[in-house]
């Protein structure tokens, strides 16, 4: 009897072993990455590839946004973006010398104008000719001047102004005949070598509009203009 037991106790152990040794069909077969997402929200590598646009706190896309009073400088491995590191801009029929005589900056850059005003451009750059600036109607898609080889036969532009060092801080001046313009936004395109390697949006008034105003009102105005380029308006 001891030994029909002692069978019985063996063939039991045996069964309760061979139980523990099946897989669990919740374990992760041999091959598979072990990825515990919920079914439909596949994980995205580190690296996916895409680029994206950066967007601004309203979701717009900025990439090609411009904003009036800044200095946009354009690089690429074709072109020396590094030639102006600031401006002085100033005007010779509105505002006080102290509007006017603001320190060269990429940023709070004097943006408008009146027709028939001289504009003198003082750029901080090492070089002393060579430099252009093209003035052109306001394009919507400023990115077109990465691409473009600027010429004397570069179409649409109002004024084509070649700027050399003739002094200390001087180099020269030019305005837009209301002749020829008329009020409304306008690109400043700087350009070296044939190559665009920055970028100011403007605004020019009609002449008279701001001759009369005060400092503080020039510099509402331009404000009212930035705020409203932004959609913050």
């Amino acid at each position: 009897m001891k030994r029909i037991w002692s069978l019985l106790l063996v063939l039991v152990l045996a069964v309760s072993l061979a139980a523990c040794g099946k897989p669990s069909g919740s374990s992760t077969p041999s091959g598979s990455s072990g990825n515990t997402s919920a079914p439909g929200s596949q994980s995205q590598p580190a690296d996916s590839g895409k680029s994206g646009e950066a967007e601004d706190s309203k979701g717009g896309k900025t990439a090609a946004a411009m904003i009036p009073g800044i200095y946009y400088a354009i690089s690429g491995d074709d072109r020396d973006a590094s030639v102006i590191t600031g401006l002085t801009i100033s005007g010779n029929r509105s505002g006080t010398t102290d509007y006017n005589s603001k320190p060269a900056s990429t940023t709070g850059i004097r943006c408008i104008f009146e027709l028939n005003e001289y504009v003198s451009v003082i750029p901080s750059t090492s070089v002393t000719s060579g430099l252009k600036v093209y003035v052109l109607k306001h394009r919507e898609d400023p990115a077109s001047y990465e691409t473009e080889k600027f010429s004397e036969e570069t179409p649409g532009f109002a004024a084509l102004y070649e700027m050399d060092l003739r002094g200390e801080n001087d180099w020269g001046d030019f305005y837009l005949n209301p002749d020829d313009c008329e009020a409304g936004e306008y690109d400043f395109v700087f350009v070296y070598k044939d190559k665009a390697i920055g970028r100011l949006q403007v605004r020019f008034y009609n002449e008279g509009e701001l001759s009369e105003k005060a400092d503080s009102e020039l510099e509402a105005l331009t404000t009212e203009w930035i705020m409203k380029s932004r959609g913050d308006w």
